[in-house]
């Protein structure tokens, strides 16, 4: 299977369309590339139209949109602080989408509840303890919004359910 070839608009240089970066029926190579050709707020926007569509497997709502919109222009969030919020409350607190609200309009009740947490999570990756390449230890996370369950099963005998006779129809 021959894979599309597609030129950057910005450096010229031939890549495969699924490893380019797509923004208005274009492919860009990488993030500089894009991020030079449409400047820093159209790209922080585009990053989090992306976000969006990844997180939930859609585009927003034109009501999603213009909350959005509204808070980069009135509340005074950037388009990064949105998608870092929105991270937090639907991949790390795994909440569900409102249907009258939409996926933005719960965000504004999280802001402080997320920024600890990439805070907390930030001051962890910065310290010398924090090593990726040799994890010798279990960590065993727990969803904040969940109850801890074990199910216990009873283990049976096939020798003693082939002689339990209340199971046979005579």
């Amino acid at each position: 299977m021959k894979l599309a070839k597609v030129k950057c608009p910005n450096c010229g240089k031939m890549i495969n369309r699924e490893d380019g970066i797509p923004y208005n029926k274009r492919y860009y190579c990488n993030d500089d590339c894009l991020f030079e050709a449409i400047g820093e707020d159209l790209y922080d926007q585009h990053m989090f139209y992306l976000h969006f569509q990844r997180i939930f497997n859609r585009i927003p709502s034109n009501l999603e949109w213009i909350q959005c919109t509204k808070m980069v222009k009135e509340e005074g969030w950037t388009w990064h602080k949105i998608e870092d919020v929105m991270e937090y409350v639907y991949e790390i607190e795994h909440l569900d989408e409102s249907e009258e609200h939409g996926a933005i309009g719960i965000l504004p009740y999280y802001e402080l509840r997320a920024k600890q947490f990439f805070k907390k999570l930030w001051e962890v990756q910065e310290s010398e303890s924090f090593n990726t390449d040799n994890d010798e230890e279990e960590i065993v996370c727990q969803q904040i919004n969940s109850r801890s369950f074990t199910k216990r099963k009873e283990n049976k005998d096939l020798d003693d359910i082939w002689e339990d006779e209340d199971l046979f129809d005579e």
